[in-house]
């Protein structure tokens, strides 16, 4: 039986992220939208900038009024109770599936 050795290091793991984000993310799917909607691309780019921005200011709020060392469900806990921001991270863990998949 061959046994694999680990031999990828943070910054290799790092550099394929990156990798990937931008040779896809950027370049690729922009392409694809506009084969798709055309010049409504544009505006569907613009609502998802906006609607990004909006989500992260909202969470530099949130974490700027109740600090912890925790992820999104800590921020979210103080703001919104247990079970919402339970409900809130499993919806964000779905979407970022679907939004890699779709990436992929």
């Amino acid at each position: 039986m061959t046994r694999y050795r680990k031999s990828l290091s943070l910054l290799d793991l790092i550099s394929f992220g990156i990798g990937g984000t931008i040779g896809s993310g950027i370049f690729v799917v922009p392409g694809i939208a506009a084969g798709i909607a055309g010049p409504g691309s544009l505006l569907a780019w613009l609502l998802v900038a906006i609607s990004a921005t909006c989500v992260m200011f909202s969470l530099a709020w949130a974490s700027s009024k109740y600090p912890s060392t925790g992820a999104f469900y800590s921020i979210y806990s103080s703001v919104f109770g247990k079970r919402l921001s339970a409900t809130i991270v499993v919806l964000y863990m779905v979407s970022a599936v679907f939004g890699i998949a779709t990436i992929a």
